[in-house]
């Protein structure tokens, strides 16, 4: 972040660096694989980052169906929530017909 901070033409180097890449790929169909400047070689810290592997989250994908009758479990207690408070409101709207706003 202090990179970003401290350099005000932070962003056009990296437009810059875009284009020399896109410019390559454009004429060796390719990304560069040199350290012409084109590109650097970055270390990316995987220690608080969990990489998925496409087993897992095919795993995590098969599990879904089994969370809808648990969903639709929790659903039945608003659904009556609901439902009496609409009673309780149109016995009111019944006993107090002024209630409902003149009508």
């Amino acid at each position: 972040m202090d990179e970003v901070l401290n350099d005000p033409k932070w962003l056009d180097k990296k437009w810059a660096e875009k284009d020399r890449l896109l410019s390559h790929f454009a004429r060796h169909q390719q990304f560069p694989a040199d350290h012409r400047g084109f590109c650097r070689l970055r270390t990316f810290d995987t220690v608080t980052h969990g990489v998925e592997t496409s087993f897992l989250a095919l795993v995590r994908l098969g599990l879904l169906p089994l969370l809808a009758p648990f969903v639709a479990l929790l659903s039945i207690p608003l659904a009556w929530t609901v439902l009496w408070i609409w009673l309780a409101y149109r016995a009111f709207a019944m006993v107090l017909p002024s209630a409902e706003g003149g009508r």
